[in-house]
């Protein structure tokens, strides 16, 4: 009888879930709205979706790039933006900018001539080679293109002070100057001091290139680049014994 049983409970679980698949593939009744009801009719979902993949409308790729999609008589207004308008807007007369450029090339040149001119000096010193125009620019405008002087360029070589044999109150005094500048310089003037054995200054003067120059060198009229000079001085001291001496060049 457990058997029996068994068997029974099995047939109808069997009977129960077969009934179950037959039935989820029943599809639902339609809708049919009543009589005189506003409400729409709802789309048939079961219907369609049994149709099948052929009853799905094409997607016309034509109609999606061109521009035949939209009705006809419609106003089409597409929207400009202030890029847009840049894009599309007319170049400008460019025919006069020439004209400004030349006339701004000018006044630059102008310019820098001014300044050129106002430091000649400085430019002639740091650029030797425009000297030579400089001097002629001056000679035409009637100005002054002096020679540098820079003391500091100025090296003594070699300095010696002797007594003139059978003379006892002459004395000679012998030197050499170099340039150690790149430009050519303007003679400076020369200061000689005499000392004696205490150290005290016993005579002092200044001396003019004219004056001090060596006999082969009175025609030197400049002191060109790492170019020497050489001076030359006999001074009667009288009765002042002198024992050193020291030099000093400079400019006014």
């Amino acid at each position: 009888m457990a058997s029996a049983a068994a068997q029974k409970k099995t047939a109808r679980h069997h009977t129960t879930e077969t009934q179950w698949r037959h039935s989820e593939f029943v599809p639902p009744p339609a809708h049919k709205p009543r009589r005189g009801s506003r409400r729409a009719s709802l789309p048939d979902v079961a219907a369609q979706a049994t149709t099948g993949v052929d009853s799905i409308p094409a997607i016309s790729f034509a109609q999606a790039d061109g521009a035949s999609s939209l009705p006809s008589g419609t106003d089409f207004n597409p929207i400009r933006l202030p890029e847009d308008e840049a894009l599309f807007a007319p170049a400008a007369d460019r025919r006069g900018e020439w004209k400004w450029s030349l006339l701004s090339g000018l006044m630059l040149a102008v310019l820098l001539a001014q300044g050129a001119f106002l430091f000649r000096q400085s430019l002639s010193m740091r650029y030797p080679v425009l000297r030579p125009y400089f001097v002629e620019l001056c000679r035409q405008f009637e100005c002054i293109m002096p020679l540098p002087r820079e003391a500091e360029q100025l090296k003594l070589e070699f300095s010696e002070l002797n007594f003139v044999p059978g003379h006892s109150n002459l004395i000679q005094m012998t030197a050499t100057l170099r340039n150690l500048a790149q430009y050519e310089q303007d003679l400076p003037l020369l200061e000689l001091t005499l000392t004696d054995d205490n150290k005290r200054v016993i005579a002092k003067r200044v001396f003019k290139p004219a004056e001090y120059l060596a006999p082969g060198e009175k025609q030197r009229t400049s002191l060109l680049p790492a170019d020497e000079l050489h001076a030359f001085l006999q001074l009667d001291q009288g009765e002042a014994q002198a024992t050193d001496f020291s030099l000093f060049w400079f400019y006014n």
